[in-house]
């Protein structure tokens, strides 16, 4: 299934993100604990495809992943999240830095902690909210 994340096919990518997001549904948290550094930078890095139903899922995904399992084993890979989350909140693609702010709520959410330690991220995430909120004053963020 990680193989197909890489795909240029969007159907490939999309089978294989389902297909983890059903695995990790379907699995206890142990099973994916020797891939969950690959799994977290695979989710990240499609937060990034230019295709909005291939960044929905890979939120899911991120999202299924952050509830499943513990805070300090999500710490060891969080580093290359937030490069990509930067990468994200900084994108030319307008939808691309929303989704950015999707996944920073995730995190806050559920690993508000380890987000903390980042926090360099936040200041930039403050500005990119107010300029989107100005060029879409009915954009929400969920």
């Amino acid at each position: 299934m990680l193989s197909r994340l890489n795909h240029h096919n969007i159907w490939q990518r999309h089978s294989g993100l389902e297909g983890l997001v059903d695995l990790i549904a379907s699995y206890p948290p142990q099973t994916m604990a020797v891939h969950l550094s690959s799994f977290l930078e695979s989710a990240s890095r499609l937060t990034l495809d230019c295709e909005a139903d291939i960044r929905q899922l890979a939120l899911k995904l991120l999202s299924s992943i952050v509830m499943a399992v513990e805070e300090k084993q999500i710490a060891p890979s969080f580093e290359i999240v937030i490069r990509y989350l930067a990468c994200a909140m900084s994108h030319i693609n307008p939808a691309v830095r929303e989704t950015s702010l999707n996944v920073l709520n995730v995190f806050i959410t559920k690993n508000p902690k380890l987000t903390a330690i980042h926090c360099q991220v936040l200041h930039k995430f403050t500005i990119l909210i107010t300029q989107i909120k100005l060029i879409r004053p009915n954009a929400s963020f969920v």
